[in-house]
């Protein structure tokens, strides 16, 4: 008899949810009010870039953004997941004064 033990290491960027990858991202605050530009190296290869510097939505902590055909592939029944990106966003942990009293003016 032969026994195999397998050990399957974590990835350092991608979490496998079955067919699915998850990929948590943090990105500053400045990123999350004025907008992002990411660049995600894929399992296949490819660089994603993944942007939203010209749209006008804020990021809130927990965004998520699916990215269809970027999940793993799965060739005898020709399915492939998709690539879920989950973005959480780092505050300062303190701001100056004059900071303060400009972001109280801009933010309404």
């Amino acid at each position: 008899d032969v026994h195999l033990l397998i050990h399957i290491k974590k990835h350092e960027l991608f979490e496998r949810h079955n067919m699915d990858l998850y990929c948590k991202k943090t990105i500053p605050l400045k990123d999350a009010l004025c907008g992002f530009s990411l660049e995600i190296p894929h399992l296949n290869g490819k660089v994603l870039r993944i942007t939203n510097k010209n749209q006008l939505n804020v990021v809130k902590p927990g965004y998520v953004k699916e990215v269809p055909q970027y999940g793993m592939v799965r060739s005898e029944m020709n399915e492939t997941g998709k690539l879920i990106l989950e973005l959480d966003v780092e505050f300062p942990e303190n701001i100056t004064i004059e900071q303060r009293d400009a972001l109280e003016k801009i933010l309404v």
